[in-house]
């Protein structure tokens, strides 16, 4: 689908169904990296505890359907998760994609390592009922690392 057209159904899409975190819509890899951008410029500015909120909260500007802000600590406890809220304050490090990667390890080690980039995985896609090739754009910020990823 060309990506104006793809924009345009996005755009009716949420502004009909608003931020329901269930549904997993498309979002080129420009929307992600630009939303953890902003989340990352959000956490410096109001700090971890709103940041975390907002981030988490289903109706928020960090949450637009099946693209969502989320962090890990560095050990792999999720912080956030805009799209599942019982990942709040768990241990993710060993979820392997079906590949076997362990998907909050690559996104930590990404952040980590390189202070912001893309870490490659697949991921159960619920509109697909598949697993399918998913990017997260990741940015460390003081200790936790968040982004925002996209079905590819």
């Amino acid at each position: 689908m060309d990506h104006r057209i793809a924009s345009v159904v996005r755009t009716a899409l949420f502004g009909s169904i608003g931020a329901m975190p269930w549904v997993a819509l498309a979002a080129p890899p420009a929307e992600a990296k630009a939303l953890s951008e902003r989340a990352a410029a959000y956490f410096a500015q109001v700090g971890e505890a709103k940041a975390f909120a907002d981030f988490t909260r289903p109706h928020s500007d960090f949450v637009r359907g099946g693209v969502y802000t989320l962090c890990h600590d560095r050990d792999g406890v999720n912080e956030t998760h805009g799209a599942k809220p019982l990942f709040l304050g768990k241990d993710l490090r060993r979820i392997a994609d079906p590949d076997g990667k362990e998907v909050r390890i690559a996104i930590v080690k990404t952040g980590v390592e390189q202070g912001r980039g893309w870490a490659d995985f697949r991921w159960p896609n619920p509109m697909a009922k598949t697993s399918q090739q998913k990017s997260a754009y990741v940015i460390d910020s003081n200790d936790v690392v968040c982004g925002v990823a996209y079905y590819k």
